[in-house]
């Protein structure tokens, strides 16, 4: 299928699946084609909706920008398609490094005769193709140079498969080349580094009497992330430039698209698809997509670490809570206590201790009283205790900052009334300490951080109370079903990552169009589902509450009037549905308790409406929900097989107006009596003693396979309880006298229900005689193996 002709089918099976027709409020954002091409990393500032250039770190404290971290992706090996980069064998590799973005690190990490600032950017410079030459040797300038043992680092950024290594001196001192040295590499593999990160360096080649002054170093090809070359010899050098070559795929690389940004409404997020092919062994090579949601730009935080000599102009303070404040000794900077403006009422006025009384006058106070027209003027603080209540208006105080020395010394009735009244306490940082704001206060970005010197850059820090982590991998995804996006929403922005691996360097895959479906806005700012009861009998039909309660802006959210829940198995009945007001009065309510096998779907009741029900959910109608606070609650009948089963719900507005939106697990209400706050979510588990099988049966039986299309297969159905992973199980038939008729099952299976059929015929596909034949159903679980056995009738 063409690409225009996929993506054209997936845009409209999204309408189509979902009933929104032409609505605005869903986008299949596809990066990769013409619009948003894979380079541009999905768009930019003026895009539908705006794309934002991502961040990451480039180096432990340098920060990068942009869609090839390391600079290893080929976005020209075929039009509209991204792969990892191809090495040309006769192209140092540095070269094809910087041409992608990327930056490879550059230290010599115990020259200690040269400032470290003038030494990275002499280095930077052998590996730039640029006339700056590395100088090791004694000048006028520079006298008694001993470079033995010195080491040049070079970080790649990714493993490269390299197979020569080429470094010589300027032309203008063709004869200081390195007299003896050593070559020693990484792969840059787990195992190869340390708990703290740094390589095991392994020995590559070693030359003690070098007379190459154009030196080229043959290794066999191999994975190199980190390359240290050693001096060996007091005699000195220089060096003019270091070249790589190798061949083969970059087997790891990394392709981060720009961050979505769906506006201050927020989106909730639908499918995601791609297409991706592999080159060479497609078992030596993969990709694994993963997304992530967040409510800011960037998912780093950049710091800087405060230093002595600039230590007044600190404009940062970190919050502390009164105890603290009021305890902090020598080494701790305090910051002034902060008060917010306060209208004391005259009944609040009255109330107060003497000493109170007596601070706030002395921090100004104003004292207001009503005339005989009822209006305010400012009077002393005596004339107001000499007025009557009734006349008294109410004592204002203005915004505070009381200096740490003036505080302390406050009575305890003046700071608990201070702490009563939304006080705050901060503290300046200290020196050593990594704060994410500069000294104007305003937060640090990428380029404010790379602007810093190297002594002052603090940790990159990752946003976790802004952005959710990355996501599992996505399943293998292909073709217009793809897999849902579980990064949490709703959130104002999205990225998604393409991460490349190879185990082979002539493997790799290659991808084509990548889309996401985003909407908004959201159904509300937030979903929030309990179900209860959460701890069942395996197998048995209980009667479930499930509680939804929404935090919801009706000036921007789209309210919902659909709600789907995951179910382990078909839920046996619907019993009622529920919708109460935020004081838990009954708004809305319908019973329905009709067995679901007798319903024709969907099946409405007034306003309400059992709108389908599948093997896996269960999907409702009421009338739509638009306010804060209100209480959804549904009542139904099904079975727990599986430990830990989830009961995941999504609210849905049937209009046309946007995507589904999940629910996340919390406390909502109080739905029994033994309905725990501290442990309300939508989980359910089981009892693991007991039998693995039940509710064993074949139906219909007896059964009469004649070919007049009545009766003429049966079903062996069974529950599978308890298991938590995929397990083998085997349904087989046997004759009374126990011979083996056919197996009619054999596979590894999760908890669940199943039904397997069987048409009266053996082995070999010939019907069998009438009689009565035995069933047996066996699951080999890791603990232990449980079997059951049936019989059925066959006749003619």
């Amino acid at each position: 299928m063409s690409r225009p002709i996929f993506w054209c089918i997936a845009a409209y099976c999204l309408f189509t699946v979902l009933g929104l027709g032409t609505s605005q409020a869903v986008e299949t954002i596809v990066v990769g084609g013409v619009d948003r091409p894979w380079s541009t990393g999905g768009g930019d500032e003026t895009s539908t909706p705006p794309a934002l250039t991502p961040q990451f770190r480039l180096t432990p404290r340098t920060a990068g920008s942009g869609n090839t971290p390391g600079g290893i992706i080929d976005f020209d090996a075929e039009s509209g398609w991204i792969v990892p980069t191809q090495i040309d064998p006769e192209r140092n590799l540095f070269q094809l490094i910087r041409e992608q973005g990327g930056s490879p690190g550059i230290t010599s990490p115990n020259v200690s005769d040269i400032p470290r600032a003038v030494l990275e950017n002499i280095l930077k410079g052998i590996t730039d193709g640029s006339d700056i030459v590395y100088v090791r040797k004694s000048t006028p300038a520079q006298r008694n140079v001993n470079p033995l043992g010195e080491h040049i680092d070079i970080d790649l950024g990714a493993r490269f498969g390299i197979e020569r290594i080429r470094f010589y001196p300027s032309v203008f001192f063709p004869g200081d080349f390195i007299k003896a040295f050593e070559i020693k590499l990484n792969d840059g593999s787990p195992a190869s580094l340390t708990e703290s990160g740094n390589p095991l360096w392994t020995l590559a080649f070693r030359n003690v009497q070098n007379n190459q002054s154009d030196t080229n170093v043959t290794i066999p090809l191999q994975f190199v992330h980190h390359l240290r070359l050693t001096s060996l010899t007091t005699a000195g050098f220089e060096i003019d430039e270091i070249e790589l070559y190798g061949r083969g795929y970059v087997p790891t690389s990394r392709y981060l698209s720009d961050v979505f940004d769906l506006g201050e409404k927020r989106g909730v997020w639908g499918q995601i698809r791609w297409e991706a092919e592999p080159i060479g062994d497609p078992a030596q090579s993969r990709i694994l997509v993963r997304t992530r949601a967040g409510s800011t730009q960037s998912p780093l935080i950049f710091t800087r670490v405060v230093i002595s000599r600039r230590l007044s102009e600190e404009p940062f303070r970190f919050a502390l809570d009164r105890i603290t404040y009021d305890r902090a000794t020598v080494g701790v900077v305090l910051a002034p206590v902060e008060v917010p403006e306060q209208n004391i009422s005259p009944d609040e006025y009255n109330a107060l201790e003497e000493g109170i009384r007596d601070w706030l006058e002395l921090q100004g106070a104003i004292y207001s009283a009503l005339d005989e027209a009822g209006d305010e003027q400012t009077v002393s603080r005596a004339d107001y205790l000499g007025l009557d209540v009734q006349r008294r208006g109410a004592v204002s105080l203005a915004a505070l900052q009381i200096p740490v020395d003036t505080y302390r010394p406050l009575t305890r009735s003046v700071k608990d009334w201070l702490a009563a009244h939304g006080a705050q306490y901060f503290r300046r940082a200290n020196i050593g300490e990594a704060v994410p704001y500069n000294f104007d206060g305003v937060p640090i970005t990428a380029s404010i951080y790379n602007r810093l010197p190297p002594e002052e850059r603090g940790p990159m820090l990752e946003d976790t109370e802004n952005w959710s982590p990355w996501s599992a991998p996505y399943p293998a995804a292909s073709g217009l079903e793809g897999t849902p996006i579980t990064s949490p929403a709703p959130r104002r922005y999205l990225q998604f990552e393409i991460t490349f691996e190879s185990e082979d360097l002539e493997a790799a895959h290659r991808v084509d169009l990548l889309s996401l479906e985003v909407s908004s806005p959201p159904v509300a700012q937030r979903l929030v589902a309990e179900i209860f009861p959460r701890e069942v009998q395996p197998g048995q039909s209980v009667e479930f509450t499930y509680a939804v309660r929404p935090t919801l802006d009706p000036d921007s959210d789209l309210g919902f009037d659909n709600f789907e829940i995951q179910t382990p198995v078909p839920i046996q009945r619907l019993l009622e549905i529920q919708i109460l007001d935020p004081e838990g009065q009954i708004e809305a309510q319908q019973v329905f308790g009709e067995p679901v096998a007798e319903l024709s779907l969907p099946f409405e009741k007034g306003d309400f409406t059992l709108v389908s029900v599948d093997p896996d959910r269960f999907r409702v109608r009421f009338p739509k929900i638009e306010t804060d606070g209100v209480l959804l609650k549904m009542r139904f009948v099904t079975s727990v097989l599986r430990f830990g089963t989830t009961f995941d719900g999504r609210g849905i507005s049937e209009e046309g107006e946007g995507l589904p939106q999940s629910a996340f697990p919390g406390n909502v209400a109080s739905l029994g009596e033994d309905d725990a706050a501290n442990l309300s979510g939508l989980t359910v588990f089981i009892d693991l003693t007991g039998k693995l099988i039940s509710d064993v049966r074949a139906v219909p039986n007896p059964f009469t396979p004649n070919g007049d299309g009545i009766n003429d297969r049966t079903e062996i159905r069974y529950d599978v309880l308890k298991l938590t992973e995929p397990t083998p199980v085997k349904v087989d038939l046997y004759t009374l006298a126990g011979r083996r008729v056919r197996t009619l099952q054999a596979a590894e299976v999760p908890s669940g229900r199943y039904a397997v059929p069987w048409d009266a015929k053996d082995e070999t596909g010939r019907p069998v005689p009438p009689g009565l034949y035995v069933f047996r159903i066996k699951v080999e679980s890791d603990l232990n193996a449980e079997e059951s056995l049936g019989t059925i009738a066959v006749v003619y």
